[in-house]
């Protein structure tokens, strides 16, 4: 009975001395140093990141082993077999380690772990890829392993275009191009793809819209040529000449041919690639029949002794080629130029005429009806720029007249900028108020005149210019009953009235009207004389007294006018 149990605690404590683990269990047996063999002898190995592997140590002493497995120094497990996943890109170290009281055994592993394999397919697997100036060219990158945070690149030349999945681009010029294809993921794996774009375009080919070499036109007329480039327009240069003149360098020439006669329109186009394509036409152009156009167009022509007469003959559409003019005063010839001047000294009706005569023997004649009237009819029947004294017929009709006289302009505006005026100053200071008479007995034809147009300079007179006419029955009566056509009788006019027509701090432009002024006088035809009344008060009656500062009874008067 004793030795049984003997025999049955032997066996269970040499049952328990095996294996790795935490069994203190004493025994009677000497220990044994760890004994340990490996699946995988070779110390140095290569794994990919994110796989699964697999280490084994197998144990093969009885009793109490402690196991531990570290990778790059760090515990990782504590039994003789460990399943590790090696997240990192590199080189790490594997150890093992078996250790009891008798001894210690370790293993060591040098582990390369490579990152996923990146794997990319191209939308071309061409390596050179042709295409045309202005083409695009687009590639698309797919990729089928190893994506992980993958980042794509593509360059021409050093130049960055995508960094999608996707290139495109359009190639302007020709030549020979690049494209580099770069993608790498997030373990470092990498893919290089290249490939040569040759950018090059069919030879120069350009169409016109004018297909025949000789054009015909008449004077005057408009050429248009389009040039229509249908190959090789890359860096195309393009001149379109009328003899040795450029006219136009761009696609279209659209010319006006002015002068009848031959000419030679020439094209020529270059590009890029120093191709060439010349055309040339020959332009016939018809002169046009003779066409004069006259800068007077009325037939009758109005003016004064002395004025000038000037009438310009201007060759328009065509016809001009050895045209001669000739223009003739009652059958006298005066000028062979295509101008026309002529002063008249004598009164009365002359004929103008003009022939114009080409090298064709086309002719144009044209005539005109001249009338010559008095110099001293009417307009600027005063002009004091060129005098230093008043006029003969200016007649001092009262002896407060005194200093009146010719002097420079001393109020130049833009109403009145005339170098000389008639400066009248009225000195008398008590009765009847100064004026003066003008008369026009020598004016011929005063029945055309219905009316009087004045400058007047007031200045700080506070006043009313009014006029007075002298009939040949000897009645004088008041003017106006009308200025600038607003009706004022001479007496009753309200002072607000006259104030909202004449203006002292410039010059008036007074127009003063004979309708209905009395005596039955319609115009100048029986009227002798006028009287300038210029300092009557507001209701009509004579001054008397003035203030020397701002009532001076200096009044400037410039041209006047008869009208009609």
């Amino acid at each position: 009975m004793k030795y049984w149990i003997k025999q049955t605690l032997l066996l269970l404590l040499l049952g328990a001395g095996w294996g790795c683990g935490d069994d203190t269990t004493e025994t009677t047996d000497v220990p044994v140093a760890p004994q340990v063999s490996f699946t995988v002898t070779d110390e140095e190995m290569s794994v990919v990141v994110d796989d699964a592997v697999r280490f084994e140590a197998r144990v093969e002493t009885p009793g109490p082993i402690h196991c531990n497995w570290y990778v790059d120094d760090r515990l990782q497990a504590s039994t003789q077999t460990m399943t590790y996943v090696f997240r990192q890109v590199g080189t790490h170290t594997v150890r093992f380690e078996a250790y009891n009281e008798a001894g210690r055994v370790e293993k060591s592993y040098t582990v390369h772990a490579a990152g996923v394999p990146l794997q990319v397919e191209f939308s071309n697997d061409e390596e050179t890829i042709g295409c045309m100036p202005g083409d695009e060219i687009r590639l698309t990158a797919t990729v089928v392993g190893g994506d992980k945070q993958v980042r794509h690149t593509w360059k021409v030349g050093d130049e960055t275009l995508s960094e999608t999945a996707e290139f495109a681009h359009v190639f302007e010029q020709m030549g020979s191009f690049e494209i580099r294809y770069e993608g790498v993921n997030s373990d470092g794996m990498r893919v290089e793809r290249s490939w040569t774009v040759v950018v090059d375009e069919l030879p120069l080919e350009i169409g016109f819209s004018v297909s025949d070499e000789t054009i015909r036109c008449e004077q005057g007329g408009r050429v248009t040529i389009t040039a229509t480039v249908k190959n090789g327009a890359t860096g195309l240069v393009q001149t379109w000449k009328v003899g040795d003149e450029t006219l136009s360098e761009t696609a279209e020439f659209s010319y006006e041919f002015a002068e009848a006669g031959t000419f030679v329109v020439t094209y020529e186009a270059r590009n890029g690639k120093g191709e060439t394509v010349a055309r040339q036409w020959t332009v016939e152009v018809a002169e046009l029949p003779l066409a004069v156009e006259f800068s007077v167009t009325d037939a009758a022509i109005s003016c004064k002794q002395g004025e000038e007469v000037v009438i310009t003959a201007t060759v328009t559409a065509g016809g001009s080629t050895g045209v001669r003019h000739e223009w003739k005063v009652d059958d006298r010839t005066v000028s062979t130029t295509a101008e026309f001047r002529q002063s008249f000294a004598e009164i009365g009706s002359l004929v103008v005429t003009y022939t114009a005569t080409n090298g064709r023997n086309e002719t144009v004649t044209r005539t005109w009806t001249v009338t010559v009237t008095d110099a001293n009819a009417g307009y600027m029947f005063e002009d004091f720029e060129s005098r230093d004294a008043l006029p003969g017929h200016f007649i001092n009709g009262n002896a407060a007249i005194e200093g009146a006289t010719v002097k420079d302009n001393p109020y130049k505006t833009d109403v009145n900028p005339s170098n000389r005026v008639l400066s009248d100053h009225l000195l008398k200071e008590t009765g009847t108020s100064g004026y003066f008479d003008m008369g026009f007995s020598h004016l011929q034809n005063r029945s055309k005149y219905r009316a009087i147009r004045v400058k007047v300079y007031l200045g700080e007179n506070h006043y009313y210019p009014r006029l007075k006419i002298a009939t040949l029955a000897g009645s004088p009566n008041k003017l106006p009953s009308s200025i600038n056509g607003v009706a004022f009788p001479s007496n009753s006019a309200s002072e607000a009235e006259w104030r909202s027509l004449i203006r002292t701090n410039d010059w008036n432009i007074l127009v003063y009207d004979l309708i209905d002024c009395g005596f039955g006088a319609v115009n100048f035809e029986n009227i002798t004389s006028v009287q300038f009344r210029p300092l009557s008060q507001f209701d009509g009656s004579n001054c008397s007294g003035f203030d020397a500062t701002t009532n001076n009874r200096t009044v400037y008067y410039d041209d006047i006018e008869f009208l009609e």
